[in-house]
């Protein structure tokens, strides 16, 4: 609670996220995919498993603590981005960090939007990870082979990170999201129509390649919406007020199941859920090309 979390926190895709926009703003969508790219993410699991069988859980710690530290120096060398080391240097009323007071922010009805829709499609994939294995296992899949759908999950959404970023400098982020919710809608539905495995593979390929597609794109969203030197408190705040949706679906998920019994009725409403989040970024993305001015609204409002 008092080191692993702030830390996983401030080392984590946040002010990775930050410094990706900032030093690449001319293809900023691009950058936000590369730097969030969750090769570690599936690959430390894994030899994580060998070190612990072999060594036992302190060896395994142990590397953790001793990758950080090789990664020191490297930390050490990054500069902020210009338009963020101009605060840090130089603060004045007007461009100041602090001059985007989080009341203001939380003021605008599009916040709230991109609340309600990234907490969802995050929390709808985060139950398919945790609910996957049951579900396929209800399906008559052996357990062996279902584990292996979550393998595939994980593996997709490499590529879904890499994918999504070359689409949000093509077709702009809102859309972007509203494919990475209409993909989400269509692997549920594969779930709900079939237990047949090779169908299930599919599904997973879906799911795991947009549920990476989801935080690269909703930060070059907010980048557009409140601008550059809002992002940091932006994506704090969204971090913050999507946490109850992403921590409580899944839990919710399997109290609801031991109600009814299976998963049908859970897996055809979060199709649901996913296909209108969908076209809730669908409006969102037309409202944004409908001001036709250089800034929206929000990015005014905090700049003034």
């Amino acid at each position: 609670a008092l080191m692993v979390g702030p830390g996983a926190a401030l080392f984590g895709s946040i002010p990775a996220s930050v410094l990706a926009s900032g030093w690449y703003p001319e293809a900023q969508g691009k950058a936000l995919g590369i730097a969030n790219v969750p090769v570690f993410v599936a690959l430390i699991p894994l030899l994580g498993l060998v070190v612990i069988e072999r060594f036992g859980l302190c060896a395994f710690f142990l590397c953790l603590a001793g990758l950080h530290a090789l990664l020191l120096p490297v930390l050490f060398g990054i500069e902020e981005p210009p338009i963020l080391a101009e605060e840090t240097e130089a603060p004045d009323p007007g461009t100041d960090a602090a001059s985007h007071p989080l009341w203001l922010i939380m003021s605008f009805a599009m916040f709230w939007l991109i609340v309600l829709g990234d907490g969802m499609l995050n929390a709808a994939n985060i139950t398919n990870s945790a609910h996957i294995i049951p579900i396929a296992m209800e399906g008559g899949v052996a357990p062996a082979a279902a584990a292996l759908l979550l393998s595939v999950g994980g593996g997709a959404s490499i590529f879904g990170s890499l994918i999504c970023g070359f689409l949000c400098d093509r077709v702009g982020a809102a859309r972007t999201l509203a494919l990475s919710g209409f993909g989400s809608a269509i692997s549920w539905a594969i779930i709900a129509w079939t237990g047949w495995f090779p169908a299930l593979l599919i599904a997973m390929v879906l799911c795991g390649a947009c549920g990476a597609a989801v935080f690269p794109p909703t930060t070059v969203l907010v980048t557009r919406v409140f601008g550059e030197r809002a992002l940091p408190r932006v994506l704090g705040l969204l971090s913050v007020f999507t946490l109850p949706l992403t921590f409580a679906m899944s839990p919710a998920v399997g109290w609801i199941h031991d109600i009814v019994g299976n998963y049908s009725i859970i897996v055809l409403s979060l199709m649901t859920v996913c296909a209108l989040i969908a076209v809730l970024f669908l409006l969102i993305g037309r409202r944004i090309d409908s001001e036709h001015i250089a800034d929206p609204p929000a990015v005014t409002a905090i700049q003034n």
